[in-house]
C-alpha cells in the first residue's frame, strides 16, 4: 500500500496567506478562496456540495507549531470530501488562543456542519491523519463536548440562524443529538 499524498502541501502556507490578506481583501489558495475577519482566516471551498446550516459546529485543537501540517489535512480532506469551508485563526490568535484562561482557548479550527454528505467519514480522516502526521493536541474548548474517542475535535451546537432569527438549540429540530440530524 502506497503512502497518501497530500496534495495541498505547501499550497496552503499560512504566512505567505496572511502577508497578502494584510494588503488584500481575498486571497486565493488552492482552489480556496480565503478572506480574514478579526484575526479569523475563512477558507471557501468553490464547489461546496451543500449549504444548510445544521448548528452543529466542530473545533479542532492542536499545538500552535502543528498549525500548518494540520490546516493541510484539513484543506486537503475539505476538497475531496466537498467541505463548504472552515476557518484557522490567523498566528496572533493561535497564540492567544493557547492561554488557559482565555474564554477561547483551544479554537484553532472552526468547521461548520452544513448538512454535507460525509461530514462523520470528514471528521474520521481528519482525526486519522492528525495521529498519522503527529501532530498533538491543544487545549480543551470552553463549553464544547468532546468527541467519542478524539483528542483534537469537540463540538456544541448553537441552533440555526433562520432569516434574521436565531433558533436555539433546544428548540432546534437538530437538537438534541437524539432528533432527527446527528452528523455523529
Amino acid at each position: 500500500m502506497s503512502a497518501k499524498i497530500n496534495p495541498l502541501e505547501g499550497k496552503l502556507d499560512l504566512e505567505r496567506i496572511e502577508h497578502e490578506l494584510r494588503t488584500n481583501r481575498t486571497a486565493k489558495a488552492s482552489d480556496f478562496e480565503i478572506t480574514s475577519n478579526k484575526g479569523i482566516l475563512n477558507f471557501n471551498n468553490p464547489a461546496p456540495s451543500q449549504s444548510n446550516s445544521t448548528g452543529w459546529v466542530f473545533h479542532m485543537s492542536v499545538l500552535p507549531e502543528h498549525r500548518q501540517k494540520a490546516l493541510d489535512i484539513i484543506g486537503n480532506e475539505a476538497l475531496a470530501g466537498g467541505i463548504n469551508s472552515f476557518t484557522v485563526t490567523n498566528i496572533k490568535n493561535t497564540y492567544e488562543f493557547q492561554n488557559p484562561n482565555n474564554p477561547q482557548k483551544g479554537r484553532m479550527f472552526t468547521i461548520r456542519d452544513m448538512g454535507e454528505d460525509g461530514f462523520k467519514e470528514f471528521l474520521a480522516r481528519v482525526e486519522e491523519r492528525f495521529v498519522a502526521a503527529g501532530i498533538e493536541p491543544s487545549h480543551a474548548v470552553n463549553g464544547d463536548r468532546a468527541l467519542n474517542g478524539s483528542r483534537y475535535i469537540s463540538y456544541h451546537n448553537n441552533g440555526i440562524v433562520t432569516g434574521n432569527a436565531r433558533v436555539l438549540p433546544e428548540e432546534s429540530e437538530h437538537y438534541p443529538p437524539e432528533k432527527r440530524y446527528n452528523p455523529l
